[in-house]
């Protein structure tokens, strides 16, 4: 009987569940980053992922416009479709490529279809023949206007724009420590808030099945969006349902070696091959791989790999080319055809595993360390056999202007479109004969014989011959560097970087270990307060800051977010008449005016690096600094790219204007020799450690094939609605939504997500995570590290003291993402969220 009853009740909710009606609920939210959720104090948004599948490793395509991104999530097709590639719309093709509200209508037409919009743009171009648009001025009146709805109406789709955030951005900078952008996103929040409890308190809610679905249109960093770096296409998705089951969509991690001797493209040198194996006519399906370690700010588009002339990419052929001083492409003519496909930035200094695959009557597919980053049809292709030679290094002529810097290897030819598993699985690894496809390899160049003038080829004959002078080049060993955690140094001429009322620059590279505080990096102020005449150059709570004060009032700007272990060039220019500019990694990431900051800004005291100008700060530096620069000039942001990877010599446009330079590689002793040899060194006080790392020849990479993309959303929506999608539609999407199980939720315990005496900072976390807590009295506490599942995965037992504390534990090896920690004591239940970066 028990089993029975049991069963009944099984059969009684999935019946009621079939009852309800669907109904979605898409909130945009403009410019959000997921890491900056995650930093925020937002708990509305925090149990939308708990009840959720979800992804922070999701994609959007380039440019990161809002116009290119709402256009995807909307219609479920990219920009080749749509044909929106700015924010001006020119060109758009919406009568074809409609947003799902409108197929929504079209194929339901009883079902009620609502957006309401901050942006008008998207209301007035992508969203059409719905039953109601909504534009306003405000994310308040976004607000109000969507609980009005909620209120007074039956909506079945309700769209919502949200445009504050991206507001912030633009204004302050995208980044998780801007603290105007947190806070944006934390109002963003409340707005939520107050939307969901509309849904809630609707009188027919019980028999309403929610999808709450909530994403972006593109992502950021310090300088804004709309390029191809991955802060700018990295986007978040949500769908949450009472009744899926919680989990996480994470990419996949690959790493290989690069241990060995490779050969050098930078003096001009390429390799040549035979034509005969890589004329592909016009109906060979193919493919090419390779790995590439470039330096950013070469010129012109110098091939990769090529057999084709490329003076024009009509002409027969193909070739991988470097284009934009940082990024590459692919092109491949007929003659009278062209298909070309854009990439990423990979020039980087780290190796790239780059490769194309092409089917002749179907699409030609980019891929960059294993995420398809573009694919567009080729069926219009013909013939594209050159006769001319297979190069690399050179176009098909051997006489192109342009030429790559850095290293090329691992060179694979294959004469088959190989399937992505196989790609993915090979592309981390030599290939042997136990490879699914080794009858189609036609070439196989490792490229690593340290040695001589020739490439072997390892599959067959035809072996690729150097032209011009073989240099081969290993991994470079990175120089040693003092560690500031028990140090700071100090010049001999330390009071000699005033500056008064003047302009000036300064750089500096770091390697920083978790840390609390503000710590200084470079400052000659008393840094106890920003308002202290002087500059400092400081970390923050999650990146680093700048701040000049002149006694009265002073002018603060944030650089943006660094990543623990991993070296960063930081800079920043000042000119009194004019702005602040922070630049991270060569890259400008914020500026403000300096006009609060009127009077004299000398401070009297030393400039000291890893300590403030009292030497006696109470926050240590924990980490390396290195290649430290003074300029009595405002630099160029082109000038401090070009230069930020490459000691200073007189070469240096404005070596004249450089009145600091501290390179900090000594390996020993403690004095940091002079870099302009004029006497000027800097001694180091306190313990004197240098590190000296290995060179680096491992490289990770995230693989993203398996995680959502912008034009998902549409088709979730429609999914979830039972809209059968229609091929004639032509949508590139997938859908996301999971079979749901009727009592998959039954056993789903909220988690209290807010908590004033629990914080976790900074976060993400790596393997180990600074927990302060706050407690009225001294007892025994437990921390417990729960899943999205709710289960627990870490347990901490601590004996807490009165008032406020900081703890320092260690985060177990777990998958990265969202958990929370829970805190356990006699009097309170707490609990705050976690990300895990491992």
């Amino acid at each position: 009987m028990k089993k029975i009853y049991l069963l009944s009740v099984g059969l009684l909710c999935a019946q009621l569940s079939m009852s309800q009606t669907r109904k979605v609920l898409l909130l945009g939210i403009d410019g959000c980053r997921h890491d900056a959720v995650v930093a925020a104090n937002a708990p509305t948004l925090d149990s939308l992922i708990a009840t959720s599948v979800y992804s922070f490793d999701a994609l959007t395509e380039t440019p990161t416009w809002s116009g290119v991104g709402w256009s995807a999530m909307l219609t479920g097709v990219w920009r080749n479709k749509t044909g929106v590639v700015d924010n001006s719309y020119s060109g758009s093709s919406y009568t074809v490529y409609k947003s799902f509200l409108e197929r929504v209508e079209n194929v339901t037409p009883a079902r009620r279809t609502v957006s309401v919009v901050h942006w008008t743009p998207i209301n007035t171009y992508v969203v059409n023949n719905i039953d109601s648009e909504v534009n306003v001025a405000t994310d308040l009146d976004v607000k109000n206007s969507a609980v009005a709805e909620l209120t007074n109406n039956n909506p079945d789709v309700l769209f919502v724009d949200f445009d504050d955030v991206d507001h912030a951005g633009h204004s302050y900078g995208f980044g998780p420590g801007v603290s105007q952008y947190i806070s944006a996103i934390q109002t963003t929040d409340t707005y939520i808030k107050s939307i969901l409890a509309a849904l809630k308190s609707r009188p027919n809610y019980a028999n309403e099945d929610w999808l709450v679905a909530v994403t972006t249109d593109h992502g950021g960093n310090m300088a804004g969006h709309g390029g191809s770096s991955f802060d700018e296409r990295n986007i978040f998705s949500v769908f949450s349902n009472s009744n899926f089951t919680p989990a996480q969509i994470s990419k996949q991690v690959v790493s290989f070696n690069m241990g060995g001797q490779y050969l050098s493209f930078d003096n001009g040198a390429y390799v040549q091959t035979a034509a005969a194996p890589y004329n592909f006519g016009t109906s060979t399906d193919f493919t090419i791989e390779c790995r590439v370690k470039l330096t950013a700010g070469f010129t012109g588009d110098p091939a990769i790999i090529a057999n084709k002339n490329w003076a024009n990419g009509l002409n027969k052929g193909f070739i991988l080319s470097a284009v934009s001083g940082n990024s590459w492409k692919v092109n491949i003519g007929d003659g009278s055809h062209r298909v070309d496909l854009n990439g990423n930035i990979i020039a980087d200094g780290r190796w790239h595993h780059l490769a194309i695959v092409c089917k002749r009557n179907g699409n030609i597919s980019m891929y960059e360390d294993g995420t398809l980053v573009s694919s567009k049809s080729m069926t219009t292709i013909g013939d594209i056999s050159s006769s001319l030679p297979l190069a690399i290094g050179q176009d098909g002529t051997l006489s192109y202007g342009y030429h790559p810097n850095g290293n090329i290897a691992e060179v694979r030819i294959w004469n088959k479109a190989l399937a992505e598993s196989e790609l993915i699985t090979w592309m981390s690894q030599p290939v042997t004969s136990s490879h699914p496809s080794w009858s189609n390899l036609l070439t196989y160049f490792k490229g690593n014989e340290g040695s001589g003038s020739t490439w072997t080829n390892t599959k067959s004959s035809g072996s690729g011959t150097i032209t011009g002078t073989p240099v081969w080049q290993g991994a470079a060993a990175q120089p040693a560097a003092l560690n500031f955690a028990a140090a700071y140094a100090k010049p001999v001429n330390a009071l000699s970087y005033q500056f008064d009322t003047g302009d000036f620059t300064m750089e500096c590279k770091v390697k920083v270990a978790n840390w609390s505080g503000d710590p200084a990096i470079l400052a000659d102020k008393n840094w106890a307060s920003g308002i202290n005449k002087g500059y400092v150059l400081a970390l923050t709570s999650s990146g680093w800051k700048v701040n000049i004060g002149d006694g009265t009032n002073r002018v603060d700007l944030n650089g943006g977010s660094l990543g623990t272990n991993t070296w960063h060039h930081l800079a920043f220019t000042v000119s009194r008449s004019g702005n602040l500019i922070t630049y991270l990694d060569g890259v400008q990431t914020g500026t403000t005016s300096m006009a609060a900051v009127k009077k004299s800004i000398a401070s009297g005291l030393p400039f000291a690096i890893g300590q403030d100008g009292t030497l006696v700060y109470g926050y240590a530096f924990q980490g390396n600094i290195s290649d430290v620069r003074i300029w009595n000039k405002v630099l160029t942001g082109t000038v401090i790219n070009s230069w930020k990877n490459t000691a200073i010599n007189t070469s240096h446009p404005d070596y004249a204007s450089l009145v600091g330079y501290w390179p900090a590689h000594e390996g020993s002793g403690s004095t940091l020799l002079d870099g302009l040899g004029a006497g000027n060194n800097a001694a180091v006080t306190g313990t004197a450690t240098w590190q000296s790392p290995a060179p680096d020849t491992t490289f990770t990479y995230g693989v993203f094939n398996n995680t959502p993309r912008q034009v998902d959303m549409a088709v979730s929506c429609l999914d979830f609605l039972g809209i059968n999608i229609d091929t004639a539609w032509r949508l590139d999407g997938r859908s996301w939504i999971p079979p749901v199980s009727p009592l998959a939720a039954s056993n789903a315990k909220p988690v209290t997500t807010t908590a004033s005496m629990l914080t976790v900072a900074p976060n993400p976390v790596g393997k180990s995570m600074r927990v302060n807590v706050e407690t009225k009295k001294e007892e025994a506490a437990l921390l417990v590290l729960y899943n999205l599942q709710r289960q627990p995965v870490k347990v901490y037992r601590q004996q807490l003291r009165k008032g406020k504390q900081q703890l320092t534990l260690e985060v177990p090896q777990l998958p990265a993402g969202l958990y929370f920690l829970d805190l356990q004591t006699s009097g309170a239940h707490q609990a705050t969220k976690v990300f895990i970066q491992q």
